[in-house]
């Protein structure tokens, strides 16, 4: 819950908490950079679609389960819920339709 009301409160917080949520790291630009394939990198990575496009996260460890894969999903659904909210908020009555 604490993680969830950190997202909602600051969008921004959303890879970083994903992070900490499953003990991974951020990939910054994506599995693929300068022509590494994903089969090449070390451990295992998840990809959670955003507003703000794909985040990639990776982890030595172990594979990330279906549960904690679900769980990165809904907090990256709940920022673009956020997100969304704030816009319509800040969009005119007229510009609404209503």
């Amino acid at each position: 819950m604490t993680l969830a009301a950190r997202v909602a409160a600051n969008t921004d917080e959303l890879p970083f908490t994903v992070a900490e949520l499953l003990s991974a790291t951020v990939l910054p630009a994506g599995p693929q950079r300068r022509g590494q394939a994903t089969a090449e990198l070390p451990g295992t990575v998840l990809k959670i679609p955003s507003s703000r496009g794909p985040l990639y996260f990776s982890r030595d460890a172990e594979p990330f389960t279906p549960a904690e894969s679900a769980r990165a999903h809904r907090l990256a659904e709940l920022a673009e819920i956020v997100e969304l909210t704030a816009l319509t908020k800040d969009r005119p009555a007229a510009e609404a339709g209503i």
